[in-house]
């Protein structure tokens, strides 16, 4: 007689199986709404466990007893893996909704808007000033100019002395038989001293020039081209205006009934483990 294959785990086993290993009861799935779990995974598994310890995973697919219960567990993650990328949006919204401030989210409100307000401006000014031409005349009237030299009366001497000189000259004869000179003749020239002065005296005048300069005009012309000025301003204005509070259509009591109501049964990180028990998990005896 053959038995049927076990083709379930529960899981408790797979719960035990993670702990043993150091590993995680569910995935390490990378995205902002899951990281709560992953963040405080030993935690979480355990809740986990406690709510769903008697609910079974089946693997039937892979009908092979062979498998162990490492690789039961990989597949499992495996599955709730993929059931959490194909629920991406919807949990990403939760997730949004679990964030919201307390100073942004009152009670006892029953509408809220928010109105936001970009405004770009642009302002540009041109001025043209066409080609200009500025002339200036400068004038000057004759003049004289006079320049005078005045010299004082001069007078200069220079003497020239000389002293007494003489001067004398002798004529000398040798013999045919003798080397010595005779003496044949003698002249003595006696000049005695004198003294040269010469005087010059120039009388006192005046050099004077004059200098006439007739009327003269210089004129100076400048011409600035055409210019164009532009001036240009940007700006952006930004704001965002926000309305909230009660209108009225429901008392403040039935506002927060239903504030008490959605807390009361919200949770989200349970509502991700209740999806995952309903679609990765089977009760069987």
């Amino acid at each position: 007689m053959l038995c049927a294959m076990k083709t379930t785990i529960k899981v408790w086993e797979l719960y035990k199986q993670a702990k043993e290993s150091g590993m995680k009861l569910l995935p390490e799935y990378s995205e902002p709404f899951w990281a709560v779990y992953v963040d405080n995974a030993n935690r979480f598994d355990r809740v986990f466990n406690m709510l769903y310890k008697s609910f079974s995973y089946d693997f039937s697919e892979y009908p092979n007893e062979t498998v162990d219960t490492s690789e039961k567990l990989k597949r499992f993650k495996d599955d709730v893996e993929v059931y959490l990328i194909a629920n991406k949006k919807r949990y990403e919204e939760l997730f949004r909704l679990e964030n919201i401030s307390d100073d942004d989210y009152s009670i006892l409100n029953n509408y809220d808007m928010k109105e936001t307000m970009d405004r770009f401006t642009s302002e540009t000014g041109e001025q043209n000033k066409g080609q200009q031409e500025n002339n200036s005349t400068i004038s000057d009237s004759a003049y004289t100019d006079i320049k005078e030299n005045a010299l004082g009366k001069q007078h200069s001497t220079s003497s020239i002395n000389t002293g007494q000189q003489e001067n004398t000259t002798t004529h000398g004869v040798a013999p045919y038989d003798s080397a010595e000179t005779n003496i044949e003749s003698k002249d003595d020239t006696t000049i005695g001293s004198r003294a040269d002065s010469v005087d010059s005296t120039t009388d006192a005048y005046t050099d004077t020039e004059t200098i006439d300069g007739g009327e003269r005009q210089r004129t100076q012309t400048a011409v600035e081209g055409e210019r164009k000025d532009t001036d240009k301003k940007d700006g952006t204005e930004n704001y965002t205006l926000t309305r909230a509070g009660n209108i009225g259509v429901m008392t403040q009591t039935e506002v927060m009934r239903q504030h008490d109501n959605f807390w009361r049964d919200y949770e989200f990180i349970l509502r991700i483990f209740a999806d995952i028990s309903r679609y990765c998990l089977i009760l069987v005896d």
